[in-house]
């Protein structure tokens, strides 16, 4: 049987987590049925494919079109998959949204050597990315490719981000810190959970492994909020 949902998840530039929230699956349960473990329901793979907005043929060659249809009828039936209204049908088949492709994805390295997820962050564009519908209009806005993975399970090594440098930012929140060069080497970024400031120093967390993280604030330290799956799509 084949499987694409990785495939097209990653095209889309939506992290796991994202999209398991979109679906309303659990983070373990999506991530068994990209890697083709059993358990994936035509449920399942309905709300995977109206989350991504493909047609569900396009994740599994394991049902047609016409099953699919017929089967999410009967699904519906039983109060699985309910349609918002008695008399709507369920839309089992999405058609894909144009979005315009104006972000630009910056450059990352990482940089292992210097420790705590460090990465540099070029000004080179590697890529452009869609614009998430919520976004529309939103100055300045970027994306990145993480590394490492010192935030895992929330990002995973390759996935992509996008990052508001304008958005207030609150404890819990993941943000992206850009300390500027010192006499000790080259700038360097990271993908962090802000905690709280002062006007001296900035705490922050990690995952993995788990550790408080404390920074100097100096001239050209910036601090730019990445944005949930809420703040990309609504709702």
């Amino acid at each position: 049987m084949t499987n694409n949902i990785r495939q097209i998840r990653k095209s889309k530039h939506m992290t796991l987590d994202q999209l398991a929230e979109l679906a309303e699956l659990s983070t373990s349960y999506l991530s068994r049925m990209e890697s083709g473990g059993r358990g994936g329901s035509l449920e399942s793979f309905v709300k995977i494919s109206r989350a991504l907005r493909v047609p569900v043929v396009d994740l599994t060659d394991e049902y047609t079109e016409g099953e699919v249809l017929d089967r999410v009828r009967n699904l519906s039936r039983t109060g699985v998959n309910q349609p918002t209204s008695e008399t709507s049908e369920p839309m089992p088949v999405m058609a894909p949204t144009r979005m315009l492709l104006d972000v630009p994805v910056y450059g990352t390295v990482a940089a292992s050597g210097l420790g705590n997820g460090a990465f540099r962050l070029s000004s080179d564009i590697v890529e452009w990315a869609a614009r998430p519908p919520a976004l529309m209009g939103v100055p300045d806005l970027y994306a990145l490719e993480v590394k490492g993975d010192s935030m895992f399970p929330k990002y995973e090594p390759g996935d992509i981000i996008y990052v508001h440098p304008h958005r207030s930012y609150r404890p819990g929140d993941i943000v992206v810190i850009q300390e500027p060069a010192s006499d000790n080497g080259e700038p360097q970024s990271f993908i962090k959970v802000f905690r709280k400031e002062s006007d001296q120093e900035l705490l922050a967390s990690q995952y993995n492994p788990e550790a408080d993280l404390t920074f100097k604030k100096r001239n050209g330290f910036l601090v730019h909020k990445v944005m949930t799956t809420r703040d990309l799509f609504g709702g």
